[in-house]
């Protein structure tokens, strides 16, 4: 039994330890990274003993092993940048290669201030050389910087079998986008780019102007529009003037989109404006060199990201003259034309009179105001009100309609007096004063409070008469009980208590109402939470079932609750493409939104190999549990 027990082979997944010397038996073994096998053929114990019938067998199947069992490389880890010299705004390509470990051993990226990486693919490869085989796990990073300077990575490290493995540092140099020096010459440097559109002229304080944006790209798909940075001026709303393609410039065909902006002049001197942080995905040819047709279909295309800045364009801005200033002038800068109105014109004095002024034009309308009317004496003038007509979507071309109540105060008015409106022309740098004609009025007095006619009977002094007493009465009269009065009656007592029960009863039904619909925002948070706990449960149940297709459904399902929960917007409309903008403005720390793309592109990985160890998903579940806690609104 004893020797049976020691001629065994023995499989385990610990080291093999070292041939004894001068032991009573030999021992032989094989290391590998992903197993290790010790083969032990002892010798009898004595000469003298039977020797075991099985003995020719097993050295024969040692020697089959020793000659054809595969040898592995021993490990390590290399990084590699696609280049060395960066455009900002631009991205750069990190691929990290981990031979002699598993798909499991992921390297670890050192935090480096002013990049931001995001992992973007990963594989895995296992190849024959020589009976030596090799697994090749690598994995891609996209480089992001936010600011120039010089930059160096590393040492990224990876642990394989509990041995730490690094990689030589890497050094990245990052240069404004215009930098020639950090041209890729790949065809696609000049494949998209910004131009601001200005008035050629200098503006005024007060003056509104539209800007327009014009985007020039080969292609590709716009992930944020362009935002106006403009130092010292108001910005209205960003608006779309459409596409236009076809344009040649510099031999390239370019489609054009268009974005329009108010802006408004708020101080004087010169103010630049620049148009930024537009980006935007321009499908590239493949790094691994190959292609197909379906890369298009299946969106398999990698996506160069240019992170756009126009040249600045500086504007001067002059102050409103003040020779030639008009009395009355209120600021308003533009060109506009004025119209009034009045209803009535019959009436008796101290009667209302409703005055419809029209302002109608281009130009700032925040600044169209009702200046004072000398001429409108005799008249009470109450607070005027003021809408506003816009005929573009710009805000610059419309219509400002004021109302004013004014009262005559005598019958002596016969016209509502010349309305006056000034303003200042930019085109003609002058100032033009505008005047609506006079509106004739028919005023008639007011009517006298009525007078009581002097009784007859008695003279008062200074001659007129008075009112002499009555004499009293000797008889009295025969008595009469009249009935009780209706406010002592039960039946109008309850007709008089009814009608406030009645009136609190529809006040609170009203109050209920009304604090029901304000909790439906406590109770859809209510319900996603309940929804990404139970989610969480889940994933951890499917983890173990290697349920892989309704694990990372159900994964992906949960962090879209989880970040809607966060900021507040409906869980369909969560997507990786708009995870940045939506997790900023919510937020969300950087390590976070880190977090989240890799689980994001784990399920769109998930939808083209579906096959999954059960360790993998039990780590994507502790991860995912750690993502929601931290993107738990506060309290």
């Amino acid at each position: 039994m004893n020797r049976r027990r020691n001629g065994a082979r023995d499989l385990h997944r610990t080291p093999s330890p070292e041939p004894s010397p001068g032991g009573s038996g030999s021992r032989v073994g094989c290391s590998s990274t992903f197993w290790n096998v010790t083969v032990r053929a002892v010798t009898p114990l004595s000469t003298n003993a039977k020797a075991h019938p099985f003995k020719p067998v097993v050295a024969i199947l040692l020697l089959f092993w020793l000659a054809f069992a595969p040898i592995a490389f021993p490990a390590s880890v290399k990084a590699t940048l696609d280049r060395e010299t960066l455009a900002l705004g631009d991205t750069a390509v990190l691929k990290v290669t981990v031979e002699g470990g598993s798909e499991s051993d992921v390297p670890r990226i050192p935090e480096v201030d002013g990049l931001r990486f995001a992992k973007s693919g990963s594989g895995v490869s296992l190849t024959f050389q020589n009976r030596r085989q090799s697994v090749i796990a690598e994995t891609v990073y996209s480089v992001t910087p936010s600011k120039i300077g010089n930059y160096s990575i590393g040492p990224i490290s990876v642990v394989i079998a509990k041995q730490r493995y690094q990689a030589a540092p890497l050094t990245l140099s990052v240069m404004a986008a215009n930098d020639p020096k950090a041209a890729r010459n790949d065809g696609l440097d000049q494949a998209a780019f910004l131009r601001l559109v200005v008035p050629e002229r200098d503006v005024y304080v007060g003056e509104s102007f539209v800007v327009e944006i014009h985007l020039y790209a080969v292609g590709g798909r716009l992930q944020q529009a362009p935002q106006l940075s403009a130092d010292g001026f108001t910005i209205g709303k960003l608006q779309d003037g459409g596409q236009q393609a076809g344009i040649r410039i510099n031999n390239r065909m370019y489609t054009r989109a268009r974005f329009l902006q108010t802006v408004t002049a708020a101080r004087t001197g010169d103010l630049a404006l620049t148009a930024a942080n537009c980006i935007l995905d321009i499908p590239v040819q493949r790094r691994d060199g190959g292609s197909s047709p379906f890369d298009d279909i299946f969106n398999l295309r990698e996506n160069r990201r240019f992170t756009l800045a126009s040249e600045p364009s500086t504007l001067r801005v002059l102050p409103l003259p003040s020779q030639g200033m008009p009395q009355g002038f209120s600021g308003a800068v533009g060109e506009f034309e004025l119209a009034m109105t009045a209803n009535p014109t019959n009436l008796n004095a101290g009667d209302p009179i409703t005055v419809r002024i029209d302002v109608q034009g281009r130009g700032n309308f925040d600044s169209v105001q009702i200046p004072e009317q000398p001429a409108w004496r005799g008249f009470r003038l109450y607070p005027p009100t003021s809408e506003v007509e816009s005929q573009d979507p710009s805000g610059i071309v419309g219509k400002k309609r004021f109302e004013q109540i004014v009262t005559p105060e005598s019958a002596d008015l016969t016209a509502l007096p010349s309305f006056v409106f000034s303003y200042f022309h930019p085109e003609s740098k002058a100032y033009k004063t505008l005047r609506a004609p006079a509106i004739p009025l028919h005023v008639a007095a007011g009517a006298a409070a009525p007078t009581l006619p002097a009784p007859e009977g008695t003279q008062a002094p200074g001659g007129t008469k008075k009112l002499d007493l009555a004499p009293l009465k000797p008889h009295l009269g025969t008595v009469v009980i009249t009935p009780a009065p209706w406010v002592g009656q039960p039946w109008f007592l309850a007709l008089t208590i009814a009608p406030p029960f009645l009136w609190l009863a529809v006040l609170g039904r009203r109050t209920w109402r009304e604090r029901r619909a304000a909790d439906q925002e406590s109770l859809r948070r209510a319900d996603l939470e309940k929804r990404i706990t139970k989610g969480l449960a889940a994933l951890n149940s499917l983890a173990r079932q290697t349920s892989t297709e309704e694990f990372f459904a159900t994964l992906f399902r949960t962090l879209q609750e989880a970040v809607a929960l966060r900021n507040g917007q409906a869980p369909a409309s969560i997507t990786e493409g708009s995870l940045d903008i939506q997790s900023v403005q919510a937020g969300i720390p950087p390590e976070s939104i880190d977090a989240l793309h890799r689980l994001f592109q784990a399920c769109n990985q998930a939808r083209y190999a579906r096959v999954a160890k059960a360790a993998d998903l039990e780590s994507l579940a502790t991860e995912a549990h750690a993502v929601c806690i931290h993107l738990k609104p506060p309290a």
